[in-house]
């Protein structure tokens, strides 16, 4: 299981569709054994999508979902912030700490993300400063994209 790759469909309109549910722009998702995108997906988001499949591998579909959505909700009531409680999502800390990385995939150690509790804080900060204009950000209540990611 270890290298399996789920499979990817490229230019759809379902992620622009669930962003206007979704407190950020979705570019690209996983749905269970499929990853959709509504572009041509970069190695690096390729690898970002394949990480959270693997999630979706350890943890089953519906058990994947419950910590995907407590996480974010217990965000939301620490942070008072939908976007920020997205990054410290466990799940999206590591696929987004590690999609740059090509070797990623072959070295992972399984169910780490679920148990490692770096600062996810620190880690934000350098990643918001790595990215700050590159993925997507949100302005006046409006969402700016970047088809990139």
């Amino acid at each position: 299981m270890r290298f399996w790759k789920p499979i990817f469909v490229h230019n759809s309109g379902l992620p622009k569709l669930l962003s206007w549910f979704s407190p950020i722009c979705i570019g690209a998702i996983t749905l269970g054994f499929v990853v959709v995108a509504d572009h041509e997906m970069s190695e690096e988001t390729l690898r970002h999508e394949t990480i959270h499949f693997q999630q979706f591998l350890e943890m089953g579909f519906l058990f994947f979902i419950f910590v995907y959505m407590w996480d974010w909700v217990w965000g939301c009531i620490k942070y008072k912030d939908p976007s920020l409680s997205y990054y410290m999502i466990r799940a999206e800390r590591e696929a987004h700490k590690n999609d740059k990385d090509p070797n990623y995939l072959k070295n992972r150690v399984r169910y780490e993300w679920l148990f490692k509790d770096d600062d996810p804080l620190v880690w934000l900060l350098k990643r918001k400063v790595e990215n700050d204009s590159k993925r997507f950000r949100i302005r006046f209540g409006r969402r700016f994209y970047n088809p990139d990611h």
